[in-house]
């Protein structure tokens, strides 16, 4: 990425990625100072292109740098709030919302995610540097994201974003987590997450408490840590349980009794398993039910 300064406050800055070029304008505040920003992006350079999802909803997930905090205290989080808001717009609803300590889950619809995302990432990055007088990059890589494809998929995942503080230990309920959406689906004010959908779901807010506290089965995009430590351990015993065979050339009986071993005696994350082992989700998730 290639920045250039030009005159007063113009920034314009070039991205490599497929070729084609981007414009936008748009305007930052920091502390008591106002930013004009003119951003070109040049795309050149081929990448992976994302999976586009069929309904064009997303499980989204932006990383700090070398597991960074990406939040030193609650200013920093309502900023980050306050751009995730000024956002929201037809092409680009929020449907659910995390913010942990070194990563952020985003429940969200839009034909335009990648615009979107870059730009609030863009621009809460430079707000914090400014703030911290820091340089560098703020957010690990790209954000990461995964399609939702199906209602219950949705909603589940859904459920897994809002019991993220839980799952970490960082609160006992998920009514008891400051930092997410929870507070927002059946409560009067205005807000700028959709709240509406969950009607579809839930017919009270009893049920949508009753659901909160169940646990999940099913494996979503996860913020990459812990689990990460685990793959050389369960390499190993998968190849125990292989006895130097290739797991696609097995019988699909032996294949199942193999994985389900796995899945029953470990903790493995069906997505980690799915990883290791070269067998799709699809498969592993069918073989937890």
């Amino acid at each position: 990425m290639l920045v250039c300064l030009k005159r007063g406050f113009g920034l314009f800055l070039f991205f490599t990625h497929e070729g084609r070029a981007l414009m936008c304008n748009f305007e930052i505040s920091f502390f008591f100072c106002k930013f004009d920003i003119s951003v070109s992006i040049y795309l050149r350079m081929p990448r992976q292109a994302r999976k586009q999802s069929v309904t064009a909803i997303y499980h989204v997930i932006l990383r700090g740098m070398d597991k960074m905090s990406l939040f030193y205290d609650d200013n920093d989080r309502k900023l980050f709030l306050k751009q995730l808001k000024s956002q929201v717009c037809p092409d680009f609803e929020i449907y659910c919302y995390c913010l942990m300590t070194n990563h952020i889950h985003l429940l969200v619809k839009s034909n335009l995610l990648s615009h979107y995302m870059h730009h609030i990432a863009f621009v809460y990055a430079m707000w914090f540097n400014a703030k911290y007088h820091r340089k560098g990059y703020l957010f690990q890589d790209r954000f990461r994201s995964e399609g939702i494809e199906t209602e219950n998929y949705l909603i589940q995942c859904f459920r897994y974003i809002l019991q993220n503080p839980v799952k970490a230990g960082i609160c006992r309920q998920v009514s008891d987590y400051r930092w997410s959406s929870y507070r927002l689906y059946y409560n009067s004010s205005a807000s700028f997450v959709n709240v509406g959908f969950i009607k579809n779901f839930f017919s009270d807010r009893i049920q949508f408490e009753k659901y909160l506290l169940e646990r999940n089965q099913t494996s979503f995009l996860e913020y990459l840590s812990e689990r990460q430590m685990r793959d050389e351990r369960l390499r190993e015993m998968l190849k125990a349980l292989l006895r130097g065979r290739d797991i696609h050339t097995l019988a699909k009986d032996e294949q199942k009794m193999i994985l389900r071993q796995m899945l029953r005696e470990t903790d493995v994350e069906l997505r980690q398993l799915a990883r290791i082992s070269g067998v799709s989700i699809g498969i592993i998730r069918y073989l937890n039910e």
